[in-house]
């Protein structure tokens, strides 16, 4: 399997907490309470050179799995997460009993986030759609002729660049140091009207 992210000794289950990864055309996600626990989707990957947003949460009751803003797996768990000593592995899996990774991811990644609350289904479906609309305001404004390296990378982030998004507009930001500053918004489908904010 290939790993996504996680802190997970394989050979040592008193040294693991949990481990996100695809396995095939599937999503994993295991945690260690005591005993493993995994929770797998069914195939659900479809296109190579494409974005997808994976999600994976424990709330004390219950692991869910996440994909594209939709439930594709889920599973009833109770039980405190153990403590781990692995360091936090991006990309690839713990090869066990050291700090060495294996099972590295054969793609890209653009940003992973921890919590230590678990997101509802209403949030990551919430983030899956102003991703979307990130991405359709960078299509957009590109296609409105605006320079494409700059309009890329559109996402929310501490750095870079964020958009807010209403029905009828996207305002899209920059980081200026020290901060974020309105850069261009776009009305109505397609970028129909672009103006310096």
């Amino acid at each position: 399997s290939e790993g996504l992210v996680g802190k997970y000794d394989q050979t040592a289950a008193s040294d693991a907490t949990f481990m996100f990864n695809m396995n095939a055309d599937a999503l994993n996600f295991a945690l260690r309470t005591g005993s493993e626990v995994n929770v797998s989707s069914g195939a659900i990957f479809a296109n190579t050179g494409q974005w997808y947003y994976y999600a994976a949460t424990y709330d004390g009751a219950t692991m869910s799995v996440y994909a594209d803003g939709q439930l594709v797996a889920t599973g009833a768990h109770t039980g405190a997460t153990n403590d781990s000593s692995e360091p936090l592995f991006i990309g690839a899996r713990s090869a066990g009993g050291s700090a060495q990774a294996s099972g590295y991811f054969n793609g890209k990644i653009a940003g992973v986030s921890i919590s230590g609350t678990a997101m509802t289904a209403e949030e990551i479906k919430g983030n899956y759609d102003l991703g979307q609309a990130f991405l359709q305001a960078g299509s957009a404004l590109t296609g409105a002729g605006l320079d494409a390296a700059a309009v890329v990378s559109v996402k929310c982030i501490d750095e870079g660049w964020c958009a807010s998004a209403s029905v009828d507009s996207v305002t899209v930001y920059k980081y200026v140091a020290p901060g974020l500053v309105p850069w261009k918004r776009y009305l109505g489908p397609g970028a129909a009207s672009i103006t310096d904010v």
